[in-house]
């Protein structure tokens, strides 16, 4: 082989890893997007919960250490800054403890008929909806990154490149 030929073969190499890194780089970046929705659908739920407690408290309702147990989740959780697995499993808890709220309050006919509690009811169980749906894409997209980052013969030219595997969060809204 001669000098061009091996100069062409390795500039051929190069520029298929210079795309490879750029299209592992606009993938990270879809994921740090979704996940950014993801936080900003759960602090829109976070914001709700006081107005659905002060909701709640206008009426007579039994289980005063549920709604406590609430609003010390949800100060735990503020502020949402990251999907980090503590604040995963703070969300867990506090959907845990609204789904409770909800069963709880079935009990209480004057309180099903409130407007503002059927209205922050339906928000956010939208919200949680929403959430869902954007945790099926992340998690997608980071199966398919790690796929790719963790692909043996590109690893050693990605890892110094900060492109390294990145977790997956399974969690309920």
């Amino acid at each position: 082989m001669n000098s061009v030929s091996i100069f062409s073969f390795l500039l051929i190499v190069f520029l298929v890893l210079v795309f490879f890194v750029l299209y592992i780089k606009i993938l990270q970046k879809e994921i740090n997007d979704y996940g950014a929705a993801i936080s900003e659908k759960i602090r829109l739920r976070l914001d709700m919960i006081p107005h659905m407690i002060e909701t709640i408290k206008r009426y007579s309702f039994s289980d005063a250490k549920l709604i406590a147990d609430i609003i010390r989740m949800r100060q735990k959780s503020w502020p949402l800054e990251d999907l980090s697995i503590h604040k995963v499993h703070i969300e867990l808890d506090i959907s845990a403890a609204l789904h409770a709220l909800w069963k709880e309050a079935e009990q209480h006919p004057d309180l099903q008929k409130d407007i503002n509690f059927l209205s922050l009811s339906s928000e956010i169980h939208t919200i949680g909806k929403h959430v869902e749906q954007f945790q099926n894409v992340y998690n997608q997209r980071i199966r398919s990154y790690n796929g790719k980052v963790n692909f043996f013969m590109l690893k050693p030219f990605l890892s110094p490149l900060g492109l390294r595997s990145m977790h997956i969060f399974e969690f309920e809204a």
